[in-house]
């Protein structure tokens, strides 16, 4: 694994983010408001294999169904360039935790939010990106896109955390909420969101940080009890000890 494009391409999709802040200032043109606000616990469990549901298991259901266009039924497989899936496990990971394709990905690039789904469950990554982008450029709609950002990190989403962290950093100028939600993600098993580029934070940031991580994570646990799923559990991304003997000295390794 080079561990170096990886986090380029996590500087990338930061520069992603940037971008349609940047357009959300240049263009006049706006949706109209949907005229209601999606909670954070408006989805029912549903039933098993339903595409952008909350699974039991806790991760978004596999994209499968006839009735989904072609692009929320892309799944990453083995040898993916983007993300460097280069055994099943890293594809199954990046799968479980809410990662998009190439193609999903690409979804960001100028979404309106008519494309969300109306029940803020999100179908596909195709739908976190969106909701994502829609969130940094249409202050309308902003609310129904962070539904569907929490909707998908309530299903075990860890995509869906890190585009929640680049709008408060991107978007809403708050290092301290995006950091909150970089360290869930990594508390959640992605080490890899560690070894990006961390803003200047003072002691008493770095601990509101560290409790707004475990907030988010007990949030999210809550709300999936009081609809009858089991807590998320931890899911390390492969790859954590080839990365640790990459940057650290052998002599450093013993104790491990």
């Amino acid at each position: 694994m080079k561990i170096g494009r990886l986090i380029l391409l996590l500087v990338l999709l930061s520069l992603l983010g940037m971008l349609a802040f940047w357009l959300k200032k240049s263009s006049q043109e706006e949706e109209a408001p949907r005229g209601h606000t999606l909670s954070a616990d408006n989805g029912a469990p549903a039933a098993q294999g339903s595409a952008g549901t909350v699974m039991p298991n806790g991760a978004l259901g596999a994209p499968g169904e006839t009735s989904l266009p072609a692009l929320h039924r892309e799944r990453i497989e083995v040898g993916d360039a983007l993300w460097e899936a280069t055994t099943p496990e890293q594809a199954a990971w990046l799968n479980r935790n809410g990662f998009p394709t190439s193609q999903q990905l690409a979804a960001f690039n100028g979404a309106k939010a008519a494309q969300l789904p109306s029940d803020g469950l999100a179908r596909s990554p195709a739908d976190v990106t969106a909701a994502e982008s829609v969130a940094m450029s249409d202050p309308s709609s902003k609310a129904q896109a962070l539904s569907v950002l929490k909707n998908a990190s309530e299903a075990g989403s860890s995509y869906a955390l890190q585009s929640l962290a680049r709008i408060a950093q991107l978007s809403e100028g708050d290092p301290v909420k995006a950091e909150g939600y970089y360290r869930a993600a990594i508390l959640r098993g992605d080490w890899l969101v560690g070894l990006r580029e961390t803003p200047r934070l003072s002691p008493e940031q770095n601990y509101a940080a560290d409790l707004r991580a475990f907030r988010i994570i007990a949030q999210i646990n809550l709300s999936r009890r009081q609809r009858g799923l089991p807590p998320l559990a931890m899911d390390v991304r492969p790859g954590a000890n080839e990365a640790l003997d990459q940057l650290l000295p052998a002599t450093k390794r013993q104790g491990r």
